[in-house]
């Protein structure tokens, strides 16, 4: 699979929540569709890493409310994308939200969001 155009903009990951509405938020997001098989439970957690240093960079950790972790997956050879919450760092669990967000069959994990919120 091909890397993605530069031009190409990560799709939306829900709106923030009203308790937040207010405060600074940052958020960062990787393309990792091109990986593939690459993409495996270390690559997740270390991408999320990656992303929340990333946010850090605008909302300091001591100053940091909450954090939100993201994925946009797709139908394996779909188009049509879902942002589904990441609780735990494992594509295991990200299948199982998107299965929990009605979603069938396998999976791809296309995009890595992380949202930070400021105090």
């Amino acid at each position: 699979m091909p890397a993605p155009d530069p031009a190409q903009t990560a799709p939306p990951i829900p709106e923030v929540p009203a308790e937040y509405a207010s405060a600074p938020v940052s958020t960062a997001s990787e393309h990792v569709g091109h990986l593939g098989a690459l993409l495996d439970d270390a690559r997740v957690a270390a991408e999320f890493g990656r992303l929340s240093g990333r946010t850090m960079e605008q909302v300091a950790y001591d100053r940091t409310a909450a954090v939100e972790a993201w994925a946009s997956v797709r139908p394996a050879g779909g188009s049509e994308m879902v942002a589904v919450r990441v609780m735990r760092a494992e594509i295991a669990h990200v299948e199982e939200q998107y299965r929990a967000a009605g979603g069938a069959g396998p999976v791809e994990i296309v995009w890595l969001h992380v949202r930070r919120f400021g105090t």
